[in-house]
């Protein structure tokens, strides 16, 4: 009965080892970048130009088709996350439609309290010519009443 209890204890603390190192690796987001995030959105000027239009009238407006349709994958949420202002500038510099979407995401998550800044994100993904970006600006105008 003891070497049950001391196999049971042994394996505990082998669970919570590898739980603890686990909860230690993921990334935490650091709030203090998003005022420089919104400053960058702001000087851009295009996110709130956008975001004053439907997104059926500016999808793909900003880039041809073969941008949406064959560009390069590896722009993802973690990776935003991780760096949210070079997924901005990858966005803005780069004409990457999907990394507007996801800072837009990363905004939405992180400070939800910013709905603005999400918007206009979502608007430029859109026409740059993310269909998930045009997506979620018309969710944005009909359920939020950002419009």
């Amino acid at each position: 009965m003891m070497l049950a209890a001391a196999i049971l204890a042994g394996a505990g603390a082998i669970v919570l080892a590898v739980t603890t190192a686990a909860a230690s690796q993921e990334p935490v987001f650091d709030k203090s970048v998003l005022p420089k995030l919104f400053e960058e959105i702001d000087r851009r000027g295009t996110p709130s130009y956008y975001f004053q239009q439907c997104p059926a009238d500016i999808w793909r407006r900003a880039s041809g088709v073969d941008d949406a349709l064959f560009s390069t994958p590896g722009i993802d949420y973690q990776g935003c996350e991780k760096d949210v202002l070079a997924c901005a500038k990858r966005c803005f510099d780069g004409r990457r439609g999907e990394a507007c979407f996801e800072t837009a995401r990363v905004i939405q998550e992180h400070s939800p309290e910013d709905k603005q800044w999400t918007e206009e994100m979502f608007a430029q993904a859109c026409a740059i010519g993310s269909i998930g970006g045009c997506t979620n600006r018309g969710a944005g105008i009909l359920l939020v009443g950002l419009g």
